[in-house]
């Protein structure tokens, strides 16, 4: 294994690069993996089970990882490693993660396509900025949902009426604050030990070093750790995982390669995610991560070559390592829409058909503070269907590309959906009854394509 001041060093003596430099050879050695591996996606399905294409994707992965490695945004230099150190790496990490405790904990072990059975449903709101006065029932709505495992809790927009403005001490007390509250809120639901993703919106030091001044809010928790969109990592999160390893807490690693962006396309961004995720477990030494390919224009992880991307850098990493995947699920729609639904259902069943667990959701793509209990609740249900339902990947890219009729109009214009309180009764805690007949409209709708979305599991 690769010690962390192994990469510290490496990262202080590496070779010296420009980064406008790096982001060109990134781009040029992508371009050229893509022809070396024969890498095409198949556009005439948004899901497609091919193996093959899979293991040629790993491979176009591990070159790139190799041949450039991660860019050192704080030292201007390149974080190499060879391919026997990543595949060495690969071999001896650990093979599961246990998160939470007693009745509330959750094991996450490696899975293979065909036995993708124990699913672990990652609910909240992630990256949505909450007013003070809509936070606790907001957290409640998620925490009372039995089918939601882990708690991904959102961030205050403020703090005592000031602006949670990064590195600044309200940055601090904002991510204690949000945990302290999930935590009493816990407690009063009866889930003392539900464990929470740990990670601040603002993604510096400040709030991670605030969380990690709190031991007693922490319970077998996950720290996020970043990977930035162009394979490019700086002190701030190689400080973060030295100070993490001390402390046992293990990690997940958010990697949001940009569709459009420099690794070009669907497929260049297939191949950046595997090399991130390579690099990720030896920088790191994380083996649960986050996919979350995003669209340059939209944001969202909706759009059809976003799904493309979460399914066969799903099938490369699961075919090829011990890895563990979660799905990530950003909708261009806000809560309390028709359209949110039809996007978190196809979302979720291509995750969930590439053995990704489902994490989500974020609707409007965190741009307004519309988010609800129920966004979360559709999603498990609709993962935990297609698991139960056996579905062919076949017949699921079919409803996906059914889904993708009605909400496609949604990519160019705005859907925001409602604020908390517009769309929840705050104080029964329950979505009001014209949320209600979108949700049941919905779940009608996936009835008739061929997916039955059933509620008790």
């Amino acid at each position: 294994m690769i010690e962390i001041w192994d990469t510290l060093r490496r990262a202080m003596n590496g070779p010296l690069m420009d980064e406008q430099k790096f982001n060109l050879e990134l781009a040029h050695t992508i371009k050229d993996l893509i022809y070396e591996h024969g890498i095409h996606f198949d556009r005439n399905y948004i899901i497609k089970i091919d193996f093959d294409v899979a293991d040629r994707l790993f491979n176009a992965g591990l070159d790139l990882a190799t041949r450039l490695g991660l860019y050192c945004m704080s030292t201007h230099r390149l974080i190499k490693f060879t391919r026997d150190e990543i595949l060495d790496n690969i071999e001896k990490s650990k093979r599961e993660l246990t998160l939470g405790d007693n009745k509330d904990r959750v094991v996450l072990k490696p899975q293979k396509l065909e036995n993708f059975k124990d699913i672990v449903v990652f609910g909240g709101a992630p990256g949505i900025s909450t007013p003070e006065n809509l936070f606790e029932p907001l957290v409640k709505s998620y925490i009372i949902e039995p089918l939601i495992d882990v708690f991904i809790p959102p961030d205050f927009y403020t703090v005592y009426g000031q602006h949670t403005a990064p590195r600044s001490p309200l940055e601090i007390e904002s991510s204690i604050l949000k945990i302290r509250v999930s935590r009493k809120i816990m407690e009063e639901v009866g889930r003392p030990n539900m464990p929470i993703v740990l990670a601040n919106a603002a993604g510096t030091l400040y709030g991670d070093f605030g969380i990690l001044s709190q031991p007693e809010l922490i319970k077998n928790d996950v720290f996020i750790v970043t990977i930035f969109g162009d394979l490019k990592i700086d002190y701030d999160n190689l400080g973060k995982i030295s100070l993490l390893h001390k402390k046992n807490i293990d990690v997940m690693t958010l990697y949001e390669p940009v569709i459009g962006g420099f690794a070009g396309g669907p497929e260049g961004v297939a191949i950046a995610s595997v090399a991130g995720f390579l690099l990720s477990n030896v920088v790191f030494g994380a083996i649960f991560h986050k996919v979350h390919p995003v669209h340059y224009k939209y944001l969202s992880t909706t759009h059809p070559d976003s799904l493309r991307v979460m399914n066969y850098v799903g099938q490369a990493l699961v075919n090829n390592t011990n890895f563990v995947l979660a799905g990530n699920i950003s909708t261009v729609s806000g809560t309390g829409t028709e359209h949110i639904f039809y996007e978190i259902a196809a979302n979720a069943i291509v995750a969930t058909i590439n053995a990704q667990h489902p994490y989500g959701v974020c609707p409007t793509n965190g741009n307004y503070p519309h988010a609800s209990g129920l966004d979360a609740r559709f999603m498990a249900e609709v993962a935990h269907s297609v698991l139960k339902s056996e579905i062919t990947w076949a017949d699921a890219s079919n409803v996906v590309r059914e889904l993708l009729v009605l909400y496609n109009d949604v990519f160019d214009r705005q859907a925001n959906g409602y604020s908390f309180d517009k769309a929840y009764d705050i104080h029964l805690l329950k979505p009001k009854n014209e949320i209600i007949k979108k949700y049941e409209k919905a779940k009608k709708i996936l009835n008739e394509l061929g997916l039955s979305v059933i509620e008790d599991f």
